[in-house]
């Protein structure tokens, strides 16, 4: 299987998934074949989210047909990936820091444990971001 050049794209046979060629770390540069033609596709993995990978469709890969050739596919995707990365950085930075909620579960926790008995706010807020850490983490391990 070769998606390098336009002769090898034309041996590919029409299927539902594209063809992937790894590109970089954990990011890979595909061609969709199906029976209207053939289109670029992107795909990088997820740092959490509970979903393997995220994807992206490009132009076409018919560069007589308004569409583009490799190399410019493969300045596409590597420029997406990088892009996708720093969103999926930034929401898992996010994800371990307390909301609302997880310190209004964190306390109505405390009080059934303590029987209504009186719960200082600063264990609250420590319990809130250990959960919070936790559920990240434990996110982050079921791919």
């Amino acid at each position: 299987m070769n998606i390098r050049s336009q002769t090898g794209r034309s041996r590919l046979e029409v299927r539902s998934a594209p063809y992937y060629e790894t590109v970089a770390e954990n990011v890979a540069l595909g061609v969709y074949v199906g029976k209207k033609g053939m289109t670029w596709k992107g795909r990088v993995e997820n740092l959490g989210n509970g979903k393997r990978f995220v994807y992206e469709t490009f132009a076409p890969c018919a560069p007589e047909r308004d569409g583009i050739g490799y190399e410019e596919a493969l300045l596409k995707v590597l420029g997406w990936a990088k892009q996708k990365r720093a969103e999926m950085a930034a929401k898992e930075k996010r994800r371990g820091e307390p909301t609302v909620r997880s310190c209004a579960d964190a306390w109505l926790a405390k009080m059934k444990r303590n029987k209504g008995k009186r719960v200082s706010e600063k264990s609250i807020l420590g319990w809130a971001g250990r959960a919070a850490n936790s559920a990240s983490s434990s996110a982050m391990t079921h791919r």
